[in-house]
């Protein structure tokens, strides 16, 4: 049985956020390390897969502040667009600080980075190109099947105006549709052809315009990717942040398909979810072996294809585990793990931290397993409440006639002799009220009720996204 090649291409973004602003200098260091002097031989130390002979090819650019872009030449540039959109906010960026469980929360968001890789259909492949290594023990992978040592392959832009006019697609689409300051909310992107797989890094900022202080800027991050309380859908619903990314996932897709580009309409069943960047370079690494596996299928001979086939079939069905293989497996990973390092070395170093970052990780670790618990707590709460039965009618009534002696009880208490008397026609009359009046005071409880589940459903989406905000908060769409 042949096997046909895929027929169309899949639009990957990667989508992750921060809170610090001096942070950004360590992302533009690596994203836009062409024109940094000494930073491209620092990166291919640790990255195998830059072409360092290519890096020329790379392209860095810093937003004009006219709705365009210009070559950058020094990542200052960037940083110094980035700091007078700041300066334009009418409320002052937080830091977070300790809550009653010693967690720090609470501070703005200002950073969003996109990763955009160019579709497969759109590339070349170049087979057995890098040798496959083991990041474990730093040595090259066996291939199980022949013996030989392991390799992976590379993927160039098959057309470089193409693959040029498909980022430009996307850059389109984000700025008027995902980032809350449009354009102008883009700080500096970076167009990378010199590693594995083509992709574009975008660098914008999380502010939009203020509508109550014309000329200046406000924080947007949760209006745009989050739960806020101003966006809504037709049934005066708050659109919580996942269905925003999934409509962004949607729109995406539907604005390259408009353009001309052949890409699957269906998204994929991770498209709504929160990836950890390691995470996604991981399942990125497990379709590469996947579509690499099959491309060996279509060359084997008819009586070992079959069984070729049932193991990669079997191989789809362990999804979750060829995930977790490739976290641990795939040299991608250690790439991406490699860079990540280095940002956060690079963040440190200028905020004078470098000696706390050990400290500061085993913290994030015991915060995040404090998030994941608490989240488990308000699942099983929220599902006790969402089941448990209504107060019986006869009993609502009943407490509320307790209520009210008590309550007159207790005043009676603390005043004189005829305001008792007036708290005791009072109570008298609450009680025939009810009596007469059943059927509110029953809707009352009722609606108790309702505001108690409410709240315990806005519990738990406070506890999700607080560990969600602990954890690389990054989402494809």
């Amino acid at each position: 049985m042949a096997l046909s090649a895929q027929a169309a291409g899949r639009a990957s973004c990667h989508i992750s956020h921060t809170k610090s602003i001096a942070g950004r200098r360590g992302t533009l260091d690596e994203m836009m390390r062409e024109i940094v002097p000494g930073a491209v031989e620092r990166y291919a130390k640790k990255n195998p897969n830059i072409m360092v002979a290519e890096e020329a090819d790379n392209e860095s650019y810093v937003n004009d502040g006219e709705g365009g872009f210009r070559l950058c030449e020094d990542i200052r540039e960037v940083m110094e667009y980035g700091d007078a959109r700041a300066a334009r906010l009418s409320r002052k960026i937080t830091k977070d600080k300790k809550n009653k469980r010693g967690e720090m929360v609470g501070g703005t968001v200002t950073t969003t980075t996109f990763l955009v890789h160019l579709p497969r259909t759109m590339c070349v492949e170049q087979p057995d190109f890098y040798p496959a290594i083991n990041p474990r023990t730093g040595k090259r992978r066996i291939d199980p099947e022949t013996g030989e040592p392991a390799s992976r392959s590379r993927w160039v832009a098959r057309d470089r105006d193409e693959a040029d006019e498909y980022f430009s697609a996307v850059l389109e689409y984000l700025g008027a549709n995902v980032v809350p300051g449009g354009m102008d909310g883009i700080l500096g992107i970076s167009l990378q052809y010199s590693e594995n797989t083509p992709h574009m890094h975008v660098l914008a900022d999380t502010f939009g315009d203020d509508p109550k202080h014309p000329g200046s800027l406000r924080q947007d991050w949760s209006r745009a990717y989050s739960e806020h309380r101003d966006v809504r859908d037709e049934d005066g619903r708050r659109v919580p942040g996942w269905e925003k990314i999934r409509d962004l996932h949607v729109g995406l897709r539907e604005h390259l398909i408009a353009k001309g580009f052949d890409i699957e309409r269906e998204s994929s069943e991770r498209s709504t979810e929160s990836l950890a960047k390691a995470e996604y370079v991981a399942s990125m690494q497990a379709l590469e072996t996947a579509e690499e596996t099959l491309a060996r299928v279509a060359k084997l001979e008819p009586e070992a294809r079959a069984e070729a086939e049932r193991l990669v079939k079997a191989a789809r069905q362990r999804s979750s585990e060829i995930i977790s293989d490739a976290q641990t497996e795939s040299a991608d990973i250690l790439d991406e793990a490699e860079r990540d390092a280095q940002t956060v070395r690079s963040s440190a170093r200028e905020a004078g931290r470098q000696e706390g970052r050990a400290e500061g990780q085993a913290e994030a670790r015991r915060l995040q397993q404090a998030a994941r618990e608490r989240l488990a707590e308000a699942d099983a709460t929220y599902a006790e409440a969402m089941t448990a039965r209504s107060i019986p009618s006869e009993q609502a009534r009943h407490l509320a006639s307790l209520g009210a002696k008590t309550l007159a009880s207790a005043i009676s208490k603390r005043v004189d002799e005829r305001t008792r008397e007036e708290v005791e026609r009072t109570r008298a009359s609450v009680e025939r009220t009810f009596a007469k009046n059943s059927e509110v005071l029953i809707g009352r409880a009722r609606e108790v009720e309702r505001s108690y589940g409410n709240k315990l459903v806005s519990k738990r989406v406070q506890v999700s996204q607080a560990q969600k905000s602990l954890e690389d908060d990054g989402m494809e769409f």
